[in-house]
């Protein structure tokens, strides 16, 4: 009688969760566990030869599996960064305004402080707020890649105070006190400032932080990770994260890696919480289907061999993972917190594209979409209103699509159809002209006349601005698939969830709905790794001109 393990039910149509997405798949022949049977390692635990095993008592608790649609938090970590940006960023303004009525203003500790020097103290200590504002934010002082950390935020602010300081009397010297010419600044003035700002920026993350820890112990807003390894490395470190609930991290399964192991050994592997996902083959789909954002890579020593294989597939799919050195089997209490939110791991970058040239890319979507929205809101408005008034139903059409990562967010078109045209899908299925994964009719039943017209000119897309300047899209990338797409994807196809999907792309100059879907996937492919400025200006430029000839779009 074999265990069978938990497997997450597949979506339905639209991309949403099943119902009853807890209960356990149940193939012929086969018994699943009683909760009361469970078991769960001691000690030593390990599903080799010897290990030591516990049964767990029928009183104690255990974790459910966790639902797809709590796997994919859009939040997870944002939250309490975005808090302590707002609360640093007010300390900084308050800190600025204080020391400019008491300190300069009043002259409370420098009642001798003559009125030439007013200006340049102000324009010093204002420099001083604004570089380490500055300079936090653009080394990652805010970034949702990693959690708060007292120490580490602490340290991270003191030194960028310091760099703020010593950078702001250096521009106060070479330009002369800033115009003023007056470079004798107080020191009293300028340490209490410092004192101050400090201070209130400090306890601004602090508040953060704490908000944070609340969070995370309540199991909102946690980010998930799928361990690959099923030893004792995999089951220490599934524990580890069991026992810091406030590190913001949860394991949404595991993966064995050894092949042969029956359904009781993998269940053997991590059954504390955690709900065994499948094989190695099965990887790429249990971190699409469990939302999980990363995968750490736990091997034991006759485990190793499997690493290639594992980091090959992962790299395919464009997905995240990390791995557990060595040294962390014997225990985590001995090594040093770093990695993955304060976790012992070491990260191996799949992303072809750095940090600065990315943020130099958010700038330019940003900059785009807002001044496109502005230049054509007398048409927006005159496209809303026509599609109001000929046909029954919303003005915008919000449809759930996968972005980087395999993030879940809705995106925004014109309304094209008529209402009630997704319950009309699995009708039309027998009319596809694309292949299995694309759903393409090239006169499709479900489209309104106007609807048409603003299809063949892409005007139906514009809305879609509103995602770009939300952070969901990008003005070129990828095309957004739908969920129900990403479910029948191959594990290479996964690759193109790498980047942000994107209003426009090569996929759009290069044929729209005249590609195979194999095309497409070679086109987002060769964007994403082949990416730069130079080209999405080209693509941009060509997609005008797709428009124009009308090629594709239907």
């Amino acid at each position: 009688m074999s265990q069978v393990p938990y497997i997450p039910p597949p979506a339905d149509d639209l991309g949403s969760p099943s119902e009853g997405a807890r209960a356990p798949v149940v193939e012929p022949g086969a018994v699943a566990s009683p909760p009361e049977l469970s078991v769960i390692p001691g000690e030593l635990a390990a599903r080799r030869p010897g290990a030591v095993w516990r049964a767990r008592p029928a009183d104690e608790p255990v974790a459910a599996p966790p639902r797809k649609a709590d796997l994919r938090e859009p939040y997870a970590w944002v939250l309490p960064r975005r808090l302590q940006f707002f609360l640093e960023l007010l300390a900084t303004a308050v800190a600025g305004l204080v020391a400019w009525e008491v300190l300069i203003q009043w002259r409370w500790l420098e009642p001798g402080l003559p009125d030439e020097s007013l200006a340049s103290h102000g324009a010093l200590l204002g420099s001083v707020g604004l570089l380490m504002f500055a300079g936090l934010a653009w080394n990652g002082g805010f970034s949702t890649s990693r959690r708060i950390s007292g120490v580490d935020d602490g340290l991270l602010l003191v030194k960028h105070l310091v760099l703020a300081v010593a950078l702001a009397l250096l521009i106060a010297f070479v330009t002369a006190g800033f115009g003023t010419g007056f470079t004798a600044y107080s020191p009293r003035v300028v340490l209490a400032y410092v004192a101050l700002i400090l201070a209130l920026t400090a306890a601004g993350g602090a508040a953060a932080y704490t908000w944070q820890r609340r969070m995370f112990r309540r199991g909102e807003g946690v980010r998930h990770v799928v361990v690959a390894g099923d030893g004792a490395a995999a089951a220490e470190f599934e524990r580890f994260l069991q026992k810091r609930r406030w590190l913001g991290v949860r394991c949404a399964g595991v993966v064995p890696v050894l092949e042969g192991a029956t359904e009781s050994q993998r269940l053997g592997g991590l059954v504390m919480a955690a709900p065994v996902l499948g094989g190695i083959d099965d990887l790429p789909r249990a971190v699409r289907q469990t939302g999980a954002g990363e995968v750490v890579i736990a091997l034991d020593e006759d485990e190793r061999a499997a690493f290639p294989r594992l980091a090959t597939l992962l790299a395919d799919a464009g997905i995240r993972f990390r791995v557990l050195p060595a040294l962390f089997e014997v225990g985590y209490v001995y090594a040093r917190s770093a990695g993955l939110n304060g976790l012992p791991t070491v990260a191996l970058r799949v992303e072809a594209v750095d940090r600065a040239r990315l943020a130099g890319k958010r700038l330019m979507d940003t900059f785009i979409a807002a001044g496109t929205l502005v230049v054509l809101s007398p048409l927006l408005l005159l496209v809303a209103a026509l599609v109001k008034l000929t046909s029954p139903g919303p003005v915008f059409f919000r449809q759930e699509r996968v972005g980087r990562d395999g993030r879940h967010f809705f995106m925004i078109k014109f309304r094209s159809m008529y209402a009630g045209a997704e319950a009309r899908l699995k009708d039309l299925m027998g009319l596809n002209e694309g292949e299995t994964v694309l759903f393409k009719i090239r006169n499709d039943p479900r489209v309104t006349p106007v609807g048409r017209f603003i299809r063949r000119w892409s005007i139906d897309e514009l809305p879609q601005f509103f995602n770009v300047l939300r952070g969901e899209m990008s003005v070129v990338g990828p095309r957004p698939p739908l969920p129900r797409e990403v479910s029948l994807y191959e594990t290479a196809q996964l690759a193109r969830l790498r980047g942000k999907p994107g209003i426009t792309g090569l996929w759009q100059v290069s044929g729209r709905s005249d590609l195979t879907f194999a095309q497409m996937v070679e086109l987002d492919r060769h964007y994403l790794e082949h990416w730069s400025l130079g080209l999405d200006v080209s693509i941009m430029l060509r997609t005008a001109l797709a428009i124009v000839r009308r090629s594709g779009a239907y």
